[in-house]
């Protein structure tokens, strides 16, 4: 994965902490649907993986009371995996994860902010796109052919903290950081084997975006 090269989230998070200090004035409150965009840094817990930067789409439905409620999710994403092919570790493929999650959290408010601690979790929908030069070195390393390889489905879960911070009326801030947890299998078939093994694909999760009440 790319090296995160340009991040720019501590300027943000302090714009967030800016606003916290300010007094409360008008508040976003009359918003029930919400949409915006942000940059979300994603890094793997695997040696060697890098972090990247993805833009994100968010959408926010009212703005959430104080107490116990439900909780919901996606957070898609792809992973570069590696593999050890001829005692040398080698670019694999590309692991994709689409889980749809479901859980509970904690929502409190301080000032202009809505803190939310929460734990989701589900099922990912898992794809892997094999890098066409480990096939090529495979079929020439083990002298077969036919090289096909799969992910499974799996069950994932992510604990969470999100916190948005209501500028105006019209204009919401939001930070989130959380970790998900997700471990498929994937399957490497030839003609000459059949080679199944875990991956994980856990991922450290950070975001920093805006949201403009549309209705």
């Amino acid at each position: 994965m790319a090296l995160l090269r340009a991040a720019r989230l501590p300027a943000a998070v302090a714009t967030i902490l800016a606003a916290l200090a300010t007094p409360p004035a008008e508040a976003q409150t009359d918003g029930w649907l919400s949409v915006g965009t942000g940059i979300m840094a994603r890094a793997t817990t695997r040696d060697g993986s890098g972090t990247d930067l993805a833009p994100i789409f968010i959408v926010r439905l009212g703005r959430g009371g104080e107490g116990w409620g439900i909780r919901y999710g996606f957070n898609w994403f792809t992973t570069d995996v590696d593999r050890s092919l001829g005692g040398l570790s080698q670019p694999f493929g590309r692991l994709r994860v689409r889980p749809v999650m479901l859980g509970y959290g904690y929502g409190t408010r301080y000032r202009r902010a809505r803190f939310s601690f929460n734990l989701k979790g589900g099922y990912a929908f898992s794809s892997f796109a094999v890098q066409p030069t480990f096939a090529d070195a495979y079929r020439a390393t083990l002298n077969t052919s036919g090289v096909r390889v799969d992910a499974s489905n799996t069950f994932v879960l992510k604990p969470d903290v999100v916190v948005w911070v209501d500028v105006s009326r019209k204009i919401g801030l939001n930070v989130g950081a959380g970790y998900m947890m997700a471990r498929p299998h994937v399957t490497l078939t030839s003609a000459a084997a059949v080679d199944r093994r875990r991956v994980d694909a856990d991922m450290f999760m950070i975001q920093v975006g805006a949201v403009y009440s549309i209705f």
